[in-house]
């Protein structure tokens, strides 16, 4: 029967129909009328949904997923942005006359109340990219996010993504597993982001640098590979044997990193060792992004070259993940100058007078 799985329970050698699509355990005889109604019913669940009516919100978000404006984003983005959408289609009969600012206001707070302070910023972010493609299509007159605030982050929140003390990053390295030291170590001396690195192939590493064009603003990147992660990479390449596998990172099977996969390992043994005290509480693997950026500052580095070592277009966003640099050594001897040149004119004051 097509669209009808049959199983037989191995024991009782009672046999079970189930629409194969949905999993509905159909419960009449086969062949019968109420068995095909059964049948019927559950096709009938998988009914798409009607296309939502022209002139209301979901109508223009299906128009901006099919743009070339969605199209031509990078898949990260394109994933990040279906989230929102996904979760902004519930109100998706909403007319785009009705959508003003007290409604805009009304929406920041309940996804605020409901996903937190970042989802609830996201989801202004793309719904103001969506409202701006309608005022091109013509079917929006404004833009009723602009001057929205957004949920500004608690000033005694603690800090997201902070970067990782030097003990921290010995401690984590000396007892991660292969699989995991290998991205750890790279993100530890390049800054590099996680979805490169899991998705670096094995050609990116020469035996001095790695090469390649970052995902999300896609620089061309060239970091010379320092000793301890050099020996690291040296391990993992010699332990992978052949074939060469397509990624240089690989899970414990020799197989490509799931981001999702990576994730659940990373995190749970973080979790084993925040419990054991042997870390702090908020370690992220993108914190080392950030540990990179602020070892550079602290030893002097000015932002443009932070921000060639993070791939980062922009000298603004270096300055973000070198934020919490302690400067303490830096501005000593700034202070040292400050005090050598005033003794300077007070003798000379002296003199003259």
């Amino acid at each position: 029967m097509r669209g009808v799985k049959k199983y037989t329970h191995p024991i009782s050698q009672i046999t079970y129909y189930y629409h194969r699509k949905t999993g509905v355990r159909l419960l009449s005889e086969p062949g019968t009328t109420a068995f095909k109604d059964e049948l019927d019913r559950a096709e009938a669940t998988l009914q798409p949904e009607p296309s939502p009516q022209k002139g209301t919100l979901g109508h223009l978000m299906t128009a901006y997923r099919g743009s070339h404006y969605f199209r031509e984003n990078k898949p990260r983005t394109r994933n990040d942005y279906n989230g929102v959408l996904n979760y902004l289609s519930v109100i998706g009969k909403t007319p785009l006359s009705a959508i003003d600012g007290p409604f805009v206001v009304r929406l920041r707070d309940k996804v605020y109340a409901d996903r937190k302070r970042r989802f609830a910023n996201y989801c202004l972010s793309v719904l103001s990219v969506v409202l701006e493609y309608g005022i091109e299509l013509g079917v929006v007159k404004v833009n009723a996010v602009k001057g929205i605030k957004r949920i500004r982050r608690r000033t005694d929140a603690p800090k997201v993504n902070r970067p990782w003390t030097r003990a921290e990053r010995d401690t984590v390295m000396n007892i991660a597993p292969p699989q995991l030291l290998l991205p750890i170590a790279i993100a530890r001396w390049t800054g590099m982001r996680q979805g490169d690195i899991l998705k670096m192939p094995p050609t990116a590493f020469d035996g001095y640098s790695i090469r390649l064009i970052t995902s999300k603003a896609s620089v061309q990147i060239g970091i010379p590979v320092a000793g301890p992660l050099k020996a690291v990479i040296d391990a993992a390449i010699a332990a992978a044997g052949e074939p060469t596998p397509i990624t240089l990172c690989a899970n414990s099977r020799g197989k490509p990193w799931t981001e999702s996969g990576f994730r659940a390992s990373f995190f749970k043994m973080i979790g084993a060792l925040e419990v054991a005290g042997k870390v702090g509480e908020g370690l992220t693997f993108h914190g080392l992004r950030h540990s990179v950026a602020t070892e550079l500052r602290e030893a002097g580095f000015d932002s443009r070259t932070i921000a060639d070592m993070l791939g980062q277009k922009t000298a603004s966003m270096a300055d973000h993940y070198s934020s919490e640099a302690d400067l303490s050594s830096k501005l000593k001897g700034v202070v040292r100058k400050m005090e050598k040149r005033n003794s300077a004119r007070t003798k000379t004051s002296t003199n003259h007078g």
